[in-house]
């Protein structure tokens, strides 16, 4: 009777635990490459990359073009180095008028965010989470962001930040769950069960 009730404890714990892990990151399943990884968010698929890579490799392959990418969504994680400011943005609204013609978007602000090696790029956000995140974040945060990637150029990728979410500590519940699940995962692979036949 005792084992029956702390398996079924376990069971509950482990689907409230999944629950929460995906209400807090909103992150279902992540398979990682090593430039980038794939993360099911909210039924679609979003590549997630490394800021540095963004940096070194969406860039116009020629020199004194811009290339359009045309609103493909990435996701990446970054420190938030400068908060909103206004932003020269006539590229990034012809784009928007070009090929989206029917989005009400308003894009005129621009972040900095700042990779983990420290080298910053700066990016687009749309109005209207601008105003958000000035009363949400701080300086020196790390957030999640997903964006649409617009166009490259000689200086970078421009990206049109869309979400964001502060990056937070597992809550002890979801600390307590993971030592649990690495602790029964490790004495499973230590003990060889041998089976008769």
């Amino acid at each position: 009777m005792k084992n029956t009730l702390i398996i079924l404890l376990l069971c509950t714990m482990s689907l409230w635990a999944k629950i929460v892990v995906a209400d807090n990151d909103e992150v279902a399943t992540k398979a990682v490459d090593d430039n980038n990884s794939t993360v099911t968010l909210e039924q679609k698929n979003i590549n997630i990359y490394d800021v540095d890579i963004m940096i070194d490799e969406f860039k116009a392959s020629m020199e004194g073009t811009v290339e359009l990418v045309l609103f493909r969504p990435v996701g990446f994680t970054a420190t938030l180095n400068e908060m909103p400011y206004s932003r020269k943005h006539s590229y990034l609204k012809r784009a928007i008028e070009n090929f989206a013609s029917e989005s009400s978007i308003v894009a005129t602000k621009g972040i900095t965010v700042a990779s983990a090696t420290g080298r910053t790029l700066p990016v687009y956000i749309i109005d209207e989470l601008a105003e958000g995140m000035e009363k949400h974040l701080s300086l020196n945060d790390e957030v999640i962001f997903e964006a649409y990637h617009v166009y490259n150029s000689k200086f970078g990728p421009g990206l049109l930040v869309y979400s964001w979410q502060k990056k937070t500590a597992p809550s002890m519940w979801q600390q307590w769950w993971a030592t649990i699940s690495e602790t029964l995962t490790v004495s499973d692979a230590s003990t060889d069960i041998k089976r008769t036949p």
